[in-house]
């Protein structure tokens, strides 16, 4: 009985973390949905609550409201998710150093026919790999950088429009690979 109360605590812990991914692990992004291991979660919960609570109405009533918040969050949940567009992987481009690489991506707007262009810094450490995010542009709000590329081991510069017009220089931590800055209005 325990062991179902645990298991449904750590499987709910688990589906938050894999939702938002404090530590932007690539590992954890490819674990299936948070929200699918929030609602075994939530059903392993239901089960407790059918095999640990003795009385009967309780244990129908608190076991059937389990089920119905388990179902109308997986509905919820799943119907948010298909919404999503995932993006493609355009070109991938390694540090002069080896330790990192820019990932370009682009995918197409949820709500509209927009281009969304994405430019993410990866380290190349295996399963501690992280990932993060130095631009993101609408193509429908502004102009995608003309130029994005290494200037340095741990230096990426944006450039926008014609040369000299404008560039963004994004130091990045050398352990984590975190930018000190990012480009772009956001997605």
């Amino acid at each position: 009985m325990i062991g179902l109360v645990v298991g449904a605590g750590l499987l709910v812990a688990a589906g938050v973390y894999r939702q938002f991914n404090p530590g932007h692990h690539v590992a954890v992004d490819a674990l299936p949905a948070g929200w699918l291991f929030m609602v075994a979660g939530l059903m392993a919960g239901a089960a407790a609550c059918w095999f640990g609570v003795s009385r009967r109405p309780v244990r129908w009533f608190a076991t059937v409201a389990i089920l119905v918040v388990a179902a109308a969050f997986g509905v919820f949940a799943g119907m948010m998710n298909s919404l999503r567009d995932e993006p493609s992987e355009s070109r991938r481009v390694g540090s002069p150093d080896g330790r990192m690489a820019l990932v370009f991506l682009s995918r197409s707007a949820t709500f509209a026919p927009d281009i969304v262009y994405e430019y993410r810094v990866r380290t190349n450490a295996g399963l501690a790999s992280r990932e993060w995010a130095i631009g993101c542009v609408n193509s429908d709000i502004d102009a995608p950088p003309s130029r994005v590329e290494w200037s340095g081991a741990n230096t990426v510069l944006a450039e926008f429009g014609p040369p000299g017009r404008g560039s963004v220089r994004i130091t990045l931590d050398p352990g984590t690979g975190r930018p000190d800055r990012t480009f772009g209005g956001g997605c």
